[in-house]
């Protein structure tokens, strides 16, 4: 596994399910880069109706490839809109 951010874990092609959960003391999220732009901005497929945005400075993710990113919980943030 690759760190992405400080404290995240980055596994290229861990699985091709899509989804999100609570492992531990990680969120971990499993998506398909959809596309990324120059500036670091990517676009991830969370699940077939939800496509989520991350910035990732200093590494370009591989559109159409599948990854796992475990986040550690006190780093993760969720919003009511």
């Amino acid at each position: 596994m690759d760190a992405v951010l400080p404290g995240w874990l980055c596994e290229e092609n861990a699985d091709i399910s899509l989804g999100a959960k609570v492992a531990a003391d990680y969120n971990e999220i499993k998506v398909l880069v959809e596309s990324v732009e120059e500036d670091g901005v990517h676009f991830m497929r969370l699940s077939p109706d939800l496509i989520i945005m991350i910035e990732i400075q200093g590494r370009l993710l591989k559109v159409g490839n599948f990854y796992k990113i475990s986040i550690p919980c006190t780093q993760t943030l969720i919003y009511a809109c």
